[in-house]
């Protein structure tokens, strides 16, 4: 006997604007960078601080953060 599973995951996000929209500014996430910053607790080490990846564009801030599996 043998089992065979396939699965396919799409996900896709469309953004609409309008002529009265204001201009927020780009922002722009790399690859490259972290999407958890950890920082640890001054007195407790094994205390584990999370800080999301976020860019802001002076107006407003982005955050990047990873959704549960």
């Amino acid at each position: 006997m043998s089992s065979q599973k396939e699965e396919t995951k799409v996900q896709r996000t469309k953004w609409t604007t309008t002529h009265t929209s204001d201009a927020l500014g780009n922002a722009t996430f790399y690859f490259s960078d972290p999407i958890l910053k950890v920082d640890y607790w001054k007195d407790k080490p094994a205390v584990r601080i999370y800080d999301g990846y976020s860019v802001g564009t002076g107006s407003i801030d982005i955050m990047l953060l990873p959704r549960p599996i």
